[in-house]
């Protein structure tokens, strides 16, 4: 079931849900979504099988298909394993962003694919717009300071950034950082820094990617999700894990941590 969920502050309606009436495959796993910016389309990107992955546009009004595309990959649709098609989002109201991941951590792409294409076929109707290939380390050994693709590269709604987010480390102090980067489409390798979160000396690695959850239609705020984790007696058999979920909105100097999301993995959202 899909809902769209409006917010006025300060109206006598502050907080409307409405369920909408897309009816998708109920044999399908939803990986990805994002909402036209005229809010009349609304992008799904889902999984079923072991091969098959589609992206479809639905009617937000009447929830009907507007139009499908789909490719075939090798993929086991797990709740673990990310889905090699992901990272919707819309430029304007008639072109949509994905992003195909080819091997994580190594080779990614972004693609447009106008809603008005004749064919079915996800990749052939689309087109790159960025890509990224970092080589990976001898035995595809990563360590802490490995240089590494991006992860979730989401194009913004201008079409001309490519956002992502990434970790660094410093040797000197040995303290990791959860990045968030901006890549021109026009300059594909030259990334400014949109925010960075300094870990406290005692977290030992992020655990699983930095992820951008949405990006503003220039590329300079992003909502971000990144998940320090702190080891607890070291190297002993009675180590303590602890890892904690954080997601907030960075950019412009600044970090706004949302707190009903700490230790709580969000919902899929069209932001």
């Amino acid at each position: 079931m899909w809902y769209l969920t409006r917010i006025s502050p300060g109206s006598a309606d502050p907080l409307r849900v409405t369920r909408l009436p897309i009816q998708a495959p109920a044999d399908e796993q939803v990986r990805a979504m994002a909402l036209s910016g005229d809010g009349t389309e609304l992008a799904v990107v889902s999984v079923s099988g072991k091969s098959s992955i589609a992206l479809r546009a639905y009617s937000v009004a009447t929830g009907r298909l507007q139009h499908s595309w789909s490719a075939t990959t090798s993929f086991s649709p797990s709740a673990d394993e990310p889905s090699p098609v992901t990272d919707l989002s819309w430029v304007g109201d008639s072109t949509v962003g994905f992003a195909v991941i080819c091997t994580p951590q190594v080779r990614e792409e972004v693609r447009t694919l106008s809603i008005s294409a004749p064919g079915n076929g996800l990749l052939a109707e689309s087109h790159v717009v960025w890509s990224q290939h970092v080589p990976p380390p001898p035995r595809n050994v990563y360590q802490e300071g490995t240089p590494q693709a991006c992860d979730t590269p989401f194009l913004s709604g201008n079409g001309q950034v490519v956002v992502c987010a990434t970790s660094t480390y410093s040797a000197s102090d040995k303290r990791l950082s959860a990045v968030w980067l901006a890549y021109p489409v026009a300059a594909p390798t030259r990334a400014r820094v949109i925010g960075s979160i300094l870990q406290p000396k005692d977290v030992s690695s992020l655990n699983g990617p930095d992820i951008v959850e949405w990006t503003n239609a220039s590329g300079t705020k992003v909502i971000g999700q990144w998940n320090p984790t702190v080891v607890t007696f070291p190297g002993t058999s009675h180590s303590i894990w602890t890892t904690t979920n954080y997601v907030g909105i960075i950019g412009g100097g600044t970090v706004r941590t949302f707190t009903a999301f700490t230790n709580h993995v969000p919902p899929i959202v069209a932001w």
